[in-house]
């Protein structure tokens, strides 16, 4: 593999993005009882619930816990796998985002204090905008792209669009978010995970390098 770029695209991109999120949060914070979004949020929150089913319920179930309590284990076996295979600045990527993207959608929801919607089927805690569940998927999906498929990355960015929309549905279909609060997780999660991803670009070609020449030899 060739060490690659620093890539620009991410930094603007990634500015872009928490630009957007900050001005849906102050627009949130004005009226967090009766946004501008909440039409739209009722209507796409009645069309999800048509459609529960056994099967669907059930796998709704698996993504919450995978984007809950299982991604402090996801995360350790990641930073492990990295650590061990060379990737320590991969694993270092993954711990700063993690806690990056956690502090500042939290410090987002205690601002905001926005009401979830009623009768969710899952443990919920206070504030609903952002969700904690779409930050943490985006930000480990976009770290493992940096650390493993940065080569690849279209294909990688593909994936990272069908796991976010797939928790997307996952977190209005519990009745655990609007899905205005899922937008604001893939703002804000998106874009401090590629800012952070620009910043550590050139310690992840450190990575290649070791590993590359510990390969020759």
């Amino acid at each position: 593999m060739e060490l690659t770029p620093r890539p620009r695209w991410t930094l603007a991109y990634g500015a872009g993005l928490l630009v957007i999120g900050a001005a849906f949060a102050a627009v949130m914070l004005a009226d967090p009882v009766r946004p501008f979004t909440q039409s739209f949020d009722a209507a796409w929150r009645e069309t999800v619930i048509s459609t529960r089913n056994d099967a669907l319920t059930a796998l709704s179930h698996l993504l919450n816990l995978t984007g809950g309590p299982a991604s402090l284990v996801i995360m350790l076996v990641l930073m492990g796998w990295w650590l061990l295979t060379g990737r320590r600045w991969g694993a270092l990527l993954l711990f700063t985002a993690t806690l990056a993207t956690t502090v500042l959608a939290q410090g987002v929801k205690q601002l905001v204090l926005r009401e979830r919607p009623a009768e969710p089927m899952v443990t919920v805690d206070v504030g609903s905008f952002p969700s904690g569940h779409v930050v943490t998927t985006v930000t480990f999906c976009l770290v493992i792209v940096a650390v493993m498929a940065a080569a690849r990355l279209r294909a990688g960015l593909v994936v990272t669009a069908v796991i976010t929309v797939l928790m997307i549905w996952d977190r209005t279909y519990v009745s655990a978010h609007w899905v205005s609060d899922t937008v604001e997780g893939v703002l804000l999660g998106g874009g401090a995970t590629l800012l952070l991803w620009w910043g550590f670009a050139p310690l992840l070609n450190k990575d290649l390098a070791r590993r590359q020449a510990k390969a020759l030899t």
